[in-house]
């Protein structure tokens, strides 16, 4: 058996019911099948699951390609930072 690794996903809870996606990533040689896709999909399955009501992240404004897989997962933006 072998296993390699593709990507990560990791968060956590930071309040009764929220939780907070902090960092996902797919290593590019994978990128484009999906996998992030999936990995969300999982993940909201989960939390909605473990009963988290909030569930949010932030990212680069041109990081078109996580933006619109989360739109597409239901999640809004709800502000933006310009530093």
């Amino acid at each position: 058996f072998q296993s390699d690794v593709v990507g990560w996903s990791w968060g956590y809870q930071d309040g009764r019911d929220s939780f907070y996606m902090v960092n996902s990533a797919i290593l590019p040689d994978h990128r484009g099948r999906g996998l992030y896709s999936r990995i969300l999909e999982v993940s909201l399955e989960k939390l909605v699951q473990a009963g988290f009501q909030k569930i949010w992240s932030r990212h680069n404004n041109t990081n078109n390609r996580i933006i619109i897989a989360k739109l597409k997962k239901g999640f809004q933006i709800t502000g933006s930072e310009l530093s």
